[in-house]
């Protein structure tokens, strides 16, 4: 088991534990806590809160013994009084017992056999379901057609659905491939003693549409995930045979499962036979009137949220939790809503620890969590789930507060097993392993327990003891057959000893509890090739491929036995089915091409294989390292899936060139594209060569982000590297879906400088012959080629001694800087605009709850701007940003009453919420395609839609261009990546005009700070107020967001100006309206106000030194424009107020300057008191400044800095 599944296990039970009630006995200990969560799950009546308590039991099982946690489960699954309560108590008993060896049929003994699951289906599908759509539509099966049909990716037909449930819970992927924006159909008989009215459990991952008797009964459009009964539905079972017929359906980025089961109307399980069954010919399916439908109340999901309607305190953070657990996929997370009520509810300190849990946003979770620790110090569960809470800081300096925390908790409690386990991990994670074996020896005499096992063997590894491992990895085989690795390592030993017969005998073990499993299919197909018998090994893969005929990597495999057994004929059969299924797979291309050699490569003719003789004739560059090779060769297939392979030779001319050169990272999309290492050859300078390298995957989302996408990075390593050397990598990146999302768009841009010289360089495409392509070519020197070959057409673009860019900071975007080459079938932007319309106007829905919702938000406005300003308002606070760009989702919003009701969107998203919202209210407005400038500007031709990165809203009848993802800007206030940047506004129907994005002048982005300074013998107190309006108040609503920190964030604010200062008061206002500026009134003693330079007092104009020309224009010339994020002003006031016999005898005079750049000016005032008044006013005025017009605006910067410099002395009064 690997270090990190130790901390999700931890996890699990630190952070998901449901406490007991407050009138409980408190438990200091894993075990008596479990066995109080067993005991209130057994006894309890209510759904919700027995249910939580069964969660939470289960949440314990890595610190109890295995036997003891399986025994004490069982006994209250058949003891139990509520029955949902008894079924979920029955599916834990049987993990255990699966975890323990007992049983092979996936658990179904005991209790749960008695739980009325439904588990024989036929099946079929996959059918596609872009968009939904196939969900929407009344296909084949529901049409009484009886089939075969055009499926997802090959005909599909009826088919016996395997017994692969565990605790009684279907993963469809496992048999239906692919299973994500797919349609199946389930269809079984059940044969009923007699005429019965039942409930209809169901829960499912995906949206769904069930049929009893062909009369539509139940439907769920949403996906909120899968958990047990979380529906029910009445039905009428007739006496006889019974036919129920379940359509599933799920979005591009989600798998398909289930878990259904009849009951009586008390929720007792029935006794009933089931058959699998296939629809007669002619048997159509009721439409059915959804609006007639209605849940029973006892679903678990109905139950929860009628008992959280009354439920407050405790009883409301449990039932919260459950909802968590009950509708996980729900990302409107209504369960953070009852948190955030509850908090201030005086919630006993445990279950203020649970309700930390319920928050996305981790400031909240911190504090919340923080107030529970610092309520109950002496509570373990509370000190430990804090202590995971430093450890999963971003700052080392919070990760080390863990450990005094552990150890304190240990001190009071040695014995408390999550302490010991958490404590042994922290010095784990420091390669400390004798500190973290002496720290897990505490729990020697404790035995079977996995958290303290797994952890046992893990130091076992560590500390490099392979006897100790092999013994203990034995011993945990008992406790832990399916939650750990031992059972693949203890194959792996047989085998390596030469069992083989056992290793054979272990892993058909497993499969009988997990038939489909590819994996386990594969270990056992491995074992018997090594014993020879290819025939057993041929048929393990003929088993999986009839459970599962879509899956492409069964079919690759079982053709590499028919390779195996010489049976070429059937290899190139099963190779030629894995194709239909995954086209643009070029691994399987390439297997085919070797059956039938008359098959070729794209990119062999391209290939540059002369690095030797390049290595000699081009000239070593100044630099770490430098570039002899760069080209990519791109081939796209008549549906506009493409695959695209890339040559690269970086030569090491310096040691710190050497770490550069040797490691290239590949990033591709997840399911959509595949990447394959095509050769990584190290041509050492003594004339040798190495192909010895390393790789491995990355994922591009971190945990904690707002972005969830399919971007995944392969990282290649050459080893042998060294000073001289050239390193060459090919790769191939290829799009393996089974269908182009794009439609019938293709768009690629590549690069054609970098920061080092090239000395070639190529670009390479092969597209259809009846397509038209069309370019921006490279500015740099190049030759052009279009070719017409025998099945494509292709055109290259060949670069030599291409230039180096040298790169500025504060530089424009990529392509200001770095030239570029731009494909795309698009000519015009109206193309694009018409491509993109067609793609997203089916997800810009309007239903009764965003009318609603308008009408609620608009009542009483009169005017276009006040309507604009509360539906943005609306949509930026309570929509929260979450990219989820997964498959189409990159390109295609979600449809808009999608993101409605979750809460949630990306740019595209938000955009489109904001347009069908505003448009409810009668304002016109388009969705916007945004360039953001950090990708700078490209050329208006061709038009591509790969150069665009972000999405917004624009109201043509107020030129107003509204970002939806800025939950801090009001709606004149255009972030600062949109300010400039070039943009597409996409009319209705598709009409569209590239233009570029308004930049805010100077007065709109304002920082005024007045200031009464106070000097005297004990110091310096400040009064002050902030107003601050544009990008300014953005900033003091993003940093002020939490209002516990806002005194702690503005002193840190304040001191980044006037080191040492204190803040003893200070009041907020407009960090709520986005429509307002902000303002800030303070009181502050210290921060340096007052200047010593040996005997001499000063003061500056601005209360300290101020260096812009450091800020704005520190070098001295530049290569490349200097890009300001945006024009702003600073007005500074300061009145000084000096101590009696105190004075400022010489003032300077004033300044007054004005530059196409901007101006400044500085006034002195003496007040009558004595003291003096500064007045500074500073505003640049320009977003650019272009590379002639630097020196200038340098000479501006100095000036500046002259101005607001001027030390002003204090002296004796005269």
């Amino acid at each position: 088991m690997k270090f990190m599944t130790y901390r999700i296990l931890f996890l699990l039970i630190a952070l998901t534990v449901l406490w007991t009630a407050p009138a409980t006995a408190q438990t200091t200990s894993a075990r008596a806590e479990f066995e109080a969560q067993i005991e209130r799950a057994e006894s309890s009546t209510n759904t919700p809160l027995g249910l939580a308590a069964a969660h939470a039991a289960r949440s314990l099982a890595g610190y109890v013994d295995r036997e003891v946690f399986e025994a004490k489960v069982e006994e209250a699954a058949l003891q139990a009084k509520n029955p949902l309560v008894a079924f979920e108590l029955s599916r834990i008993a049987a993990n255990a017992r699966l975890d323990l060896g007992k049983n092979q049929n996936a658990g179904h003994n005991g209790a749960l056999a008695e739980q009325g699951c439904l588990r024989t289906w036929s099946l079929i599908g996959p059918f596609a379901n872009e968009s939904m759509e196939g969900f929407a539509a009344r296909l084949g099966p529901e049409l009484g057609e009886p089939g075969p049909f055009t499926g997802k990716t090959v005909e599909v037909s009826w088919r016996a659905l395997p017994q692969i449930d565990q605790g009684c819970a279907f993963a469809l992927g496992q048999v239906v491939t692919p299973d994500t924006a797919a349609v199946v159909y389930l269809s079984g008989t059940i044969r009923a003693n007699s005429r019965a009215s039942s409930l209809l459990y169901l829960g499912a991952n995906g949206a769904y549409k069930v049929w009893v008797n062909g009369e539509l009964v139940g439907l769920r459009e949403d996906d909120t995930g899968l958990a047990p009964d979380t529906e029910a539905w009445p039905v009428v079972l007739n006496r006889g045979a019974n036919s129920v017929v379940v359509k599933l359906a799920s979005q591009s980025s989600r798998s398909l499962g289930f878990i259904a089961r009849l009951t009586d109307r008390r929720s007792q399980p029935l006794k009933f036979g089931m058959d699998p069954s296939v629809p007669e010919k002619g048997d159509v399916l009721d439409a059915g009137d959804p609006s007639k439908l209605k849940q029973d109340p006892s679903g678990a999901l109905s139950a929860t949220n009628t008992f959280l309607q009354n439920a407050k305190g405790d009883e409301a953070i449990w039932g919260a939790w459950l909802l968590q657990k009950l509708a996980w996929r729900d990302a409107s997370t209504p369960w953070r809503d009852i948190a955030q009520k509850e908090v201030e509810s005086g919630l006993s300190p445990r279950v203020l620890a649970l309700a930390s849990t319920l928050f996305d946003e981790a400031w909240m979770s911190r504090n919340t969590l923080e107030r529970a620790a610092r309520s109950a110090p002496d509570d373990p569960f509370v000190q430990v789930q804090f202590a995971e809470m430093h450890e999963n800081s971003m700052t080392e300096l919070d990760r080390l507060k863990a450990r005094p925390v552990l150890e304190a908790v240990l001190e009071k409690y040695p014995s408390f097993l999550p302490a010991i386990g958490q404590l042994t991990d922290w010095y784990r994670s420091r390669s400390s392993y004798q500190k973290a074996e002496a720290i897990l020896e505490r729990a020697k005499a404790v035995q079977d327990v996995p958290g303290i096992q797994f952890r046992r063997v893990a130091i076992a590894q560590e500390l490099d003891t392979p006897q100790a491992v092999q013994k203990l990895r034995v011993e945990g085989l008992r406790i832990g057959r399916i939650s750990s690795s031992y059972l693949w390592d203890h194959v792996r030993d047989l085998s390596v000893l030469g069992d083989l017969d056992a290793a054979i005998e272990e892993v058909r073990h497993y499969r009988a509890s997990f038939p489909a499993s590819v994996f386990a299919a594969q270990r056992e197909a491995e074992l018997l090739r090594a014993k020879g018998d290819l025939q057993g090994a041929l048929q393990v893969w003929n088993d999986l491929h009839e459970m599962n005929p879509g899956e492409a990597e069964i079919l690759e495999r079982r053709a590499e036995l028919h390779m195996a057994l010489d049976q070429r004929d059937k290899a190139t059969q099963d190779l030629e089915m894995a194709l239909l299924r995954r086209p643009q797979d070029q691994t399987l291309s390439e297997k085919l091409s070797f059956l039938l050699p008359a098959e070729d490569r794209f990119w062999d003719p391209y290939i540059v294989s002369d690095i030797r003789e390049r290595m000699v004739a081009t000239e070593a560059t100044p630099f770490s390292y430098d570039t002899l090779v760069s080209q990519k060769v791109t081939y796209v297939a008549p549906n506009g899936l493409s695959q695209q392979v890339t040559q690269r030779v970086d030569r090491a001319l310096t040691a710190e060139g050497v770490d550069t050169a040797k490691e290239m990272s590949v990033a591709f999309s997840m399911g959509d594209e595949r990447v394959d290492i095509l050769r990584v050859r190290v041509y050492k300078a003594d004339g040798t060569i190495s192909e010895d390298y390393s790789h491995w995957e990355s994922g591009g989302t971190r945990k904690g982000s707002t972005t969830y996408n399919d971007t995944a990075y392969l990282n290649i390593r050459a080893n042998n590297v060294s000073v001289g050397d050239a390193v060459e990598f090919q790769y191939r990146v290829s799009q393996v879906a089974n269908s182009n999302f794009r439609g019938d768009y293709f768009g690629d841009i590549m690069y054609a400088q970098s920061n080092r010289p090239i000395a070639y360089q190529r670009y390479v495409v092969l597209y259809p012959k009846d397509w038209e392509l069309f370019f921006r070519p490279p500015a740099v020197e190049h030759t052009r080629d279009d070719q017409i070959l025998t099945a494509q057409k292709a055109t290259l673009f060949e670069m030599k001694s291409v230039p180096h860019v040298v790169a500025d900071n504060d530089q424009p975007g990529a392509t200001d800087v770095y030239d570029y080459i731009l494909a795309s079938n698009k000519q015009t932007w109206d193309d694009i605009g018409t491509w993109w319309w067609q793609l997203i106007a089916e997800q810009l829905i309007v239903d009764d709850e965003i009318r609603s919702k308008v009408r609620e938000l608009t009542r009483g406005k009169k005017t276009t701007k006040d309507k604009v300003e509360v539906i943005h308002n609306y949509v930026v606070r309570n929509t929260r940003y979450l990219h989820v760009g997964l498959g189409i989702h990159g390109w295609k919003p979600y449809r808009t009453t999608t993101a409605f009701r979750n809460r949630y969107g990306d740019c595209k998203d938000k955009a489109a919420l904001l347009k069908v919202m505003l448009e409810e209210a009668g304002v016109e407005a388009n969705m916007v395609l945004v360039r953001t400038r950090r990708l700078g500007s490209v050329d208006e031709f061709p038009a591509s839609m790969h150069v665009f990165n972000h999405a917004i809203t624009y109201v043509p009848e107020l030129d107003l261009y509204l970002d939806g993802t800025a939950e801090f800007n009001g709606t004149t206030e255009l972030t600062t990546m949109d300010q400039g940047a070039q943009a597409l506004i996409v009319r209705d129907g598709g009409k569209s005009s590239f233009v570029r994005l308004p930049v805010d002048k100077s007065s709109a982005n304002v920082l005024e700070m007045k200031l009464d300074v106070v000097v005297s013998k004990d110091g310096v107190e400040t009064r002050g107020t902030i107003h601050a309006t544009g990008t300014n108040a953005v900033y003091f609503r993003s940093i002020f967001e939490d209002p516990e920190r806002r005194k702690e964030e503005f002193e840190r604010y304040l001191a980044s100006t006037y080191p040492g200062v204190t803040i003893e008061s200070v009041k907020f206002e407009g960090l709520e309206d986005l429509e307002s500026p902000t303002k800030i009134e303070f009181v502050a003693s210290g921060g340096r106000l007052v200047n010593e330079d040996g005997s001499r007092r000063f003061v500056f104009p601005m209360g300290t030194r101020k260096d812009l020309l450091a800020a704005y224009a520190k070098s001295s010339t530049r290569t490349q424009a200097l890009d300001i994020r945006v024009p702003f002003t600073t007005q500074t006031r300061v009145k000084y107020r000096l101590p009696e016999g105190q004075a400022f005898n010489q003032v300077p005079a004033n300044v007054d300057l004005k530059s196409p750049f901007g101006g400044v000016s500085v006034s002195y005032n003496r007040l009558p008191d004595g003291g003096l008044e500064t007045e500074v006013n500073y505003h640049i005025d320009v977003q650019r400044v272009a590379v002639e017009d630097y020196g200038d605006f340098r000479e501006f910067m100095s000036s500046i800095n002259d101005a607001l410099n001027n030390s002003i002395a204090i002296g004796e009064a005269e």
